[in-house]
C-alpha cells in the first residue's frame, strides 16, 4: 500500500495533536519533528490525497514497502529501489509476527522505483512512483511504467536495473519469503 506523509520540523505537540483531532489525519512525534499521514480522498480509485492547512509547506514522501514472496504454485513480490536501480535504506524492518508473503521492509522516499516480479513466468513490471501537488489541498502519486516483460529481455539501456529485476524474481520464488531481499545495508 502505498500513501503519502508529511515531515515537519521541530517537535510540536500541540500542532501533532491538533491534526489528530481532524479525524482523517494520523500524526505523531517523533525525534525533531511531526510526521504525518495524509488522508486519502474516498471517491477516488486514484492516489489522490488531501493536504491539510497545516501541512502545506511540509516535506512529502510515498511511503511503500518491500513485500511478497512464493506459494506452492504462484507468486509474486515487489522491492523498492532508486530511480537508477540502487538498493535504499528501509526505516523499519519488522522482526517478529506473520512475516510470511508479507512486508518486509517499510521505505519512504520522495521517488522511487518498484520492481515486481512474478512466479513461474520469470515476468518483470518496473514502476516510476514520485509525488504531484495538483493544488494547495490535494497532492497525488504519479506512477509511469518504465518496463515490463520477460526478465531476461530487459533493455540494454535499462541495465542498471539488472539487480534490482534479480531480487524482485528472487524473492517471487522465496517460498513463504520472510526476509528482505533488496536494501541498502543487506
Amino acid at each position: 500500500m502505498r500513501k503519502i506523509v508529511a515531515r515537519l520540523q521541530g517537535e510540536n505537540q500541540e500542532l501533532a495533536d491538533s491534526l489528530n483531532r481532524l479525524g482523517s489525519v494520523k500524526a505523531k512525534l517523533v525525534r525533531g519533528g511531526i510526521i504525518a499521514e495524509l488522508p486519502r480522498f474516498a471517491d477516488t480509485a486514484s492516489y489522490s490525497f488531501r493536504i491539510p492547512d497545516q501541512l502545506h509547506y511540509a516535506r512529502f514522501s510515498i511511503e511503500t514497502t518491500e513485500c511478497g514472496g512464493g506459494m506452492t504454485n504462484t507468486g509474486h513480490a515487489s522491492i523498492i529501489c532508486s530511480t537508477i536501480g540502487e538498493k535504499v535504506r528501509p526505516f523499519y524492518i519488522p522482526r517478529g509476527g506473520h512475516l510470511a508473503n508479507g512486508d518486509h521492509a517499510f521505505f519512504s522516499m520522495p521517488m522511487l522505483v518498484e520492481v515486481t516480479g512474478y512466479r513461474n513466468i520469470e515476468g518483470v513490471e518496473i514502476f516510476h512512483f514520485s509525488i504531484f501537488k495538483k493544488s494547495l489541498g490535494s497532492a497525488e502519486i504519479i506512477m509511469r511504467e518504465i518496463w515490463s516483460g520477460d526478465r531476461e529481455s530487459l533493455p540494454r539501456k535499462y541495465n542498471y536495473f539488472t539487480e534490482a529485476v534479480n531480487a524482485a524474481y528472487e524473492k517471487a520464488n522465496c517460498y513463504h519469503c520472510r526476509h528482505v531481499h533488496y536494501a541498502e545495508g543487506r
